[in-house]
Formats: structure tokens, sequence, C-alpha cells
């Protein structure tokens, strides 16, 4: 499919996802719903390709398209490195070619559950809280301690 999506002219299929359009007059996407006049070639960031790694798993799933352990190397490998669009790409391709494969849309719908996981990752350790640090025990400890000295100067 991928081969196919290259062979023909880029103003017959969607730049951001692939899909042929059904007509040259067609103003959006009928997949992913780009509109085409909003789109400007320059701002669009470049695909980033899958490694040398995740084409060897890549290939390693599709000639045991059947086993989901080789699936489940080429998702794995591609989360940790950060390749889970080409993946996704690579799963829609097999989707394109062969609509009806329930393993492409399988692991579609998983490379979709990974991504979205992803996103709701917190990006930075959070910090500690206030109650944990140096400060809160200086505080509160001067406190106690200005509060003894009070005591003992106002007692009557």
């Amino acid at each position: 499919m991928a081969e196919e999506a290259r062979a023909l002219a880029p103003d017959e299929r969607c730049p951001k996802c692939s899909h042929r359009k059904a007509s040259a007059s067609q103003e959006a996407c009928a997949r992913c719903g780009l509109a085409f006049a909003l789109w400007d070639p320059a701002s669009t960031p470049r695909l980033v390709p899958l490694d040398d790694r995740a084409e060897a798993l890549w290939k390693d799933a599709v000639s045991a398209w059947d086993n989901p352990t080789a699936h489940d190397a080429f998702l794995k490998h591609c989360s940790m490195a950060g390749l889970l669009p080409a993946a996704g790409r690579r799963y829609r391709e097999k989707l394109d070619a062969h609509p009806h494969d329930l393993v492409a849309a399988q692991m579609q719908k998983r490379v979709l559950a990974m991504a979205t996981a992803l996103l709701g990752a917190p990006t930075q350790k959070p910090s500690a809280p206030f109650t944990r640090s140096a400060g809160f025990w200086l505080i509160l400890l001067s406190a106690l301690f200005l509060g003894i000295i009070g005591a003992l100067m106002f007692k009557r």
C-alpha cells in the first residue's frame, strides 16, 4: 500500500493521512477531516520514518501476521523509540489495502490507545510536597521555639 500511495500523484491523496481523494475538487479529507484549502505544506512537520530496528520488526510482524508476539515486539520498540505515529501509519496502510483485516484494525486501535496514554503521562517528575522540604521544618521548629519563649516570658 505504501508503494501505491507513493505512486499516486500527491494531489490525489490527503497530505495528512494519505487517504485517496474522491475527486480533485474535494474540499476536505473524508478520513481525517483536513481542509485542503487551509493546509500549508511549509508548516507541516516532517513525518518521522521507522528506524532500522523498527523496519526489521515490521518485516517480522508482516511475515508472521497472525502472531501477536511479533506485533507486540514491533509496538514495544516503536513506543520506546517515539515512533508510534510511524507504526500507526504502517497499520493504516495495511487497512487501506485490506479494509477487513482484523489484525491491522486491532493493532491500529492499540497504537491509538498507547499514544493516548502517553499524552496523559506527566512529562516531568512532580516536585515533593512542601511538608517534605527543609524549609517547612525550619519554619515549624522556629514557630515552636518562639511559642515556648513567648509562653515562658508571659507566664503569669
